[in-house]
């Protein structure tokens, strides 16, 4: 096992299905998988509707829509190395590299491509 995690894009208010085209995927960035665990266990799948989190849910294989404010904050975060490792053998490098960092941010500013022109983006892991 190991971690796998994708990144989604369809057009604002579509459903999400997960035989889509992903436009982004990441094998065994444990340290963005923690970073969005964090914003699941924060938010759940309500993403900020101002209602309680929906964790009812196990993050693992649950699709968690990501927002404008969610990919700036990431995006801080990254360039102020505040994200942390997860420990774990199925998790991937213990070590955040210079390469995932910029694959990361390719991804920010891609999603945040997407959203201006009229997407929403979803990420969607499993382990």
């Amino acid at each position: 096992m190991s971690l796998d995690a994708y990144a989604f894009a369809v057009p604002e208010g579509t459903e999400l299905d997960l035989n889509d085209a992903n436009f982004h995927y990441w094998h065994g960035n444990n340290t963005l998988h923690n970073w969005m665990g964090e914003l699941y266990n924060e938010f759940g799948q309500n993403r900020g509707d101002g209602s309680e989190p929906d964790l009812t849910e196990d993050f693992n294989q649950t699709p968690m829509q990501l927002h404008f404010e969610d990919l700036e904050q990431l995006r801080e975060d990254i360039l102020a190395n505040k994200l942390t490792d997860t420990n774990g053998f199925w998790q991937g490098s213990q070590v955040y590299t210079e390469e995932q960092k910029a694959d990361d941010l390719a991804f920010v500013n891609a999603a945040m491509e997407r959203i201006a022109a009229g997407f929403d983006i979803y990420y969607w892991a499993w382990w």
